[in-house]
């Protein structure tokens, strides 16, 4: 087998599927999107299609595997059923998190309504507050009750005194209902 150095390329390159070994020191599990799995003391790809292939044999620290497929494929089924239950535990605790969030999602809400709850009845005592103080009362200074009065249109006299003007207005309204 000659390598790029020499200019050739693998007798393997023509092959739909290929594996490639790695030497580079330290090299990773996962090379360019492509896993590679300890077969002894090297790295060896998962089969490659041809142009990956070729790119990988391109490139110094790589060369055509020429070993045991099967060891090969044992390897790579092994880190594939790491792979698959690192996925599933992943899963797992997606769930777990997604049950949390609806959890508290839910509590949120109820929170929410009774929040509302009691903003509505905050907003009843309110306005209730407010027709209590629309309505004059004897609480009321002279000046106010005069003015009131003099606002719904009934003649009224400034020696009037409270207690008159607090009469001759609660008369008014109960008519005006």
């Amino acid at each position: 087998m000659e390598d790029k150095a020499e200019g050739g390329t693998p007798e393997h390159a023509g092959d739909s599927t290929q594996h490639v070994v790695c030497t580079l020191p330290n090299a990773a599990d996962v090379i360019n999107g492509y896993i590679f799995v300890e077969v002894g003391d090297v790295k060896v790809s998962e089969p490659l299609d041809e142009e990956a292939f070729n790119r990988f044999v391109s490139i110094e620290g790589y060369h055509a595997y020429e070993g045991d497929l099967g060891t090969v494929f044992e390897a790579l089924q092994e880190r594939h059923y790491a792979l698959a239950e690192a996925a599933q535990a992943a899963d797992v605790d997606l769930v777990r998190q997604v049950r949390e969030l609806q959890t508290n999602l839910d509590l949120t809400h109820e929170k929410l309504q009774q929040v509302q709850l009691e903003n509505e009845e905050l907003r009843a005592a309110n306005a209730d507050q407010k027709k209590q103080l629309d309505i004059p009362s004897d609480k009321w200074s002279k000046a106010q009750l005069l003015k009131f009065a003099e606002d719904r249109g009934l003649t009224v006299a400034n020696a009037m005194t409270k207690a008159e003007l607090v009469d001759l207005i609660g008369e008014d309204l109960i008519k005006s209902q």
